[in-house]
């Protein structure tokens, strides 16, 4: 096109100069192509430079990608659920082919801290969320026990015989609040009086206590009159003191006895749990020796939020929740609401969810999730229904007890249902032949049992 709208006017010119359109000087042609070379070479290098983007393409650049990268794991995600779910219903359908032991041993799994946690998180961290306590209790969040921990001590200083007993669920911190009220209250020489390791369930076992607590020969109350005033005397887990069977009260109502007596010149501190207590209370004639019974009521969503934070903070673990750390992060709020829901408020439980929930990602970070829902397994042997409720409600079992609890009526199979839990890890067998529960796994033997209404 361009050659034409050239080649047209040199013709009328030719033909006006009586000169041949068919010859053209050459000092005409040369300029022209040499014009038509140079504008097609700028051209050419004009397509060649790069393109440079501005600041709003950059932007709209990366947004591209993160909303892709962002897509993808939703899908990602959505499909992992999907194999979640199938994988749950798989299990659910064919958990009946799983004998006790399976059950309880994949059960127990979950009560312990993350094999990829397990090295990075600092010994002390793993100290105060399995069991150390840390300071005393917080007097805001527990006035009214204290207070009643208060009125009680006053009432033995003005001459009152009797005992302060503190009564709970399994790991609602029952032991820890016994000794914020001897550390903090009393302020006095505390000493722990543990039964000997063969008892007899009667006065005997008082005095080989008193005896091997104290060295010193006598009786229960001539030790106690040697003693300087007011001692504190503290008796953990009472129930370890009595045995469900037609005599098996005796030490504990020697125990009411020595209270009585000895009550207004030395603090004697008791604590059990609350489903032995309800039993006891009603074999034994401890109850009315006792000025103060304090209960160990759930912790609030507030209360335990402070619990744990603080605990956190005290040992120092850097750790990461949705992208960011527990120590800034707003959003951590709904983890400990949800571990208040799923734990009752038991804080002792409550503790040990938020520990067990931290692991290890492959960047070498320690996250903390939100935990699933745990429950223990429903076992329908009999004779597993039967060892736990006494385990339970005695604090441990001992072979030697199994005849007094159970006489001439004792149920087949006892020793290998033993056998069948240690295996499981729900027990172990200590010294003596005695049979423990796993602490971890207390409190939700005790609700699954209650659910059963084996428990009251």
């Amino acid at each position: 096109i361009f050659m034409n709208q050239i080649a047209i006017p040199l013709n009328k010119i030719f033909m006006k100069q009586s000169i041949s359109p068919f010859w053209i000087p050459t000092t005409m042609i040369y300029p022209l192509s040499t014009i038509i070379i140079e504008s097609i070479d700028s051209y050419s290098g004009a397509s060649q430079k790069p393109i440079i983007t501005n600041r709003f393409q950059d932007w709209f650049n990366k947004k591209k990608k993160s909303t892709a990268k962002i897509y993808h794991n939703g899908l990602d995600f959505v499909a992992q659920r999907k194999r979640d779910i199938n994988t749950l219903k798989f299990d659910s359908k064919h958990y009946q082919y799983l004998n006790n032991i399976e059950q309880t041993s994949n059960f127990m799994s979950a009560l312990s801290i993350q094999a990829s946690a397990e090295q990075e998180l600092p010994f002390y961290y793993k100290k105060l969320f399995t069991g150390s306590h840390l300071n005393n209790v917080n007097s805001s969040s527990r006035a009214k026990e204290l207070s009643l921990a208060q009125n009680a001590i006053q009432r033995m200083d003005q001459g009152t015989s009797g005992a302060i007993i503190v009564i709970g669920a399994s790991l609602s911190g029952k032991t820890f609040f016994t000794e914020t009220v001897a550390k903090t209250l009393i302020k006095k020489e505390k000493y722990y009086i543990n039964p000997p390791s063969k008892q007899k369930f009667d006065a005997t076992d008082l005095h080989k206590a008193f005896q091997k607590t104290f060295s010193k020969a006598g009786t229960t109350e001539s030790i106690l009159n040697q003693l300087d005033q007011k001692t504190v005397l503290i008796f953990n887990d009472i129930e370890e003191w009595w045995v469900k069977s037609p005599d098996g009260s005796q030490a504990i109502n020697y125990l009411s006895k020595i209270i009585e007596n000895f009550g207004n010149r030395h603090y004697f501190l008791l604590n059990c749990s609350l489903q032995s207590f309800h039993i006891i209370r009603k074999t034994s004639n401890l109850e009315k020796n006792l000025l103060s019974t304090i209960i160990m009521s759930p912790a609030s969503k507030s209360e335990l939020k402070d619990i744990i934070l603080n605990r956190h903070k005290t040992a120092g673990a850097e750790l990461w929740f949705k992208d960011h750390l527990v120590d800034t992060n707003k959003k951590v709020d709904v983890l400990l609401n949800d571990i208040h829901l799923k734990t009752k408020g038991t804080i002792g439980v409550a503790l040990n969810a938020w520990v067990y929930n931290i692991q290890k990602t492959a960047e070498d970070k320690l996250i903390i999730q939100r935990p699933s829902s745990l429950s223990f397994p429903n076992i329908k042997d009999p004779n597993w229904k039967i060892i736990l409720y006494h385990i339970l409600i005695h604090n441990r079992l001992k072979e030697g007890d199994l005849q007094k609890i159970f006489g001439s009526k004792k149920p087949m199979g006892i020793p290998e249902t033993l056998k069948e839990m240690d295996k499981a890890g729900l027990i172990y067998k200590q010294s003596q032949g005695t049979y423990v529960l796993n602490h971890h796994a207390k409190y939700y033997v005790e609700n699954w049992l209650t659910e059963l209404k084996i428990l009251n």
